[in-house]
Formats: C-alpha cells, structure tokens, sequence
C-alpha cells in the first residue's frame, strides 16, 4: 500500500490535531488542510481563480518532493505560505509583461465572481478597480499588502515569508497603501 494512501488512526479521544503533530506528514491531509489557505492567498495575490488554481497546483507538487525534508505540521504552513508567495511572484511578473502588450489599464483575467460568493454589483465593481490597481503594483508590494490586509499575517512574518527585512516589508507596505490610496481617491 502506498504511503500516501494510509489513514491516520489514534486513540479514542485524540483529535486531528493530535494526529497531525504526533504522526508521520502525510500528504493528503495535508492537503485537504492547507489547500483552502493556499488557493486563498494565491487568489488575492493574481485576483484570478485560474491562475490561483495553477499556483496552488504548482506549490502542492513541490510539497510532495520536499514533505521529507519537514519535521512537524508547523513547519508546512510557514513553508506553504514562502512557496506560494514565490511562485504567485513569478506568476506576477509573467503577467505584467503579458498584460503590457495588452491595453494599458485593461483588467483583462480579473475575476471577481469567486467560489459561489455572491456580491452586489456595486461591490465587484470595487473589487474589480481593487484588484486592476493591485495588478499594477510591483510584486513585492502587492505581496505584502494581500499578505498583510488580505491574510492578517503579521510583519514578521511577512517579512520571514518574503525572505526580506522587516523595514524593507515595511516599506513595500506603505507604498502599497499610498499607491491605492492615490488611486481611490
């Protein structure tokens, strides 16, 4: 039997979190526990449900060739966060270059009609201007105002996620809220 495919079993009374820290990581559940959190910040950092799907398949592959080198459950959601604001930066700055031959301003795979969320008209209009504005921030602003506004991480862990100083997190942060600022005014 694969080792992916054993379910994890314990004593009457033990939860799943009991499971998770005390057991060997297994991928599959994994999975099913992380995957909502990665597609989430995958979706606020491209504002596409389809590039945010490729992000969370591409970071989920890389876990399954590195699940070895992670000792306990609390190491993958730091891990997960560092992989996917990564790859979505890549991702990123394929887009702005795709989308400079493109019309300047138009918002062209924003999509804001997500997961069965219904929004009035007048909120996806302002989602939609959001998340055109968010396009045109460099990638490491647009990273730590989703990460920060978006997610509610802190600044340290922003920082220790985007593999930069706490200042310079700091700044990007500032110029982020100043940029859509001026835009929203």
């Amino acid at each position: 039997m694969p080792e992916n495919s054993l379910r994890l079993v314990g004593a009457p009374g033990s939860t799943s979190a009991d499971l998770l820290s005390s057991a060997p990581l297994d991928f599959d559940v994994l999975f099913r526990r992380f995957a909502p959190y990665v597609a989430r910040i995958a979706y606020k950092l491209t504002g596409n449900d389809r590039d945010a799907e490729d992000i969370c398949q591409e970071v989920f592959l890389r876990l399954s060739s590195k699940l070895h080198t992670l000792c306990t459950v609390e190491d993958v959601r730091p891990w997960l966060a560092t992989v996917t604001v990564r790859v979505a930066r890549r991702h990123m700055h394929r887009f702005r270059f795709w989308t400079r031959m493109r019309r300047p301003n138009d918002p062209g795979d924003i999509d804001v009609d997500t997961a069965g969320v219904c929004l009035p008209a007048d909120d996806k209009v302002a989602l939609t201007q959001l998340y055109a504005k968010l396009a045109t921030l460099p990638a490491r602003q647009r990273t730590a105002w989703v990460l920060f506004h978006g997610e509610g991480h802190a600044l340290e862990e922003i920082a220790a996620i985007c593999g930069q100083s706490l200042s310079t997190t700091k700044r990007d942060l500032v110029a982020a809220r100043s940029a859509l600022q001026e835009a929203f005014k």
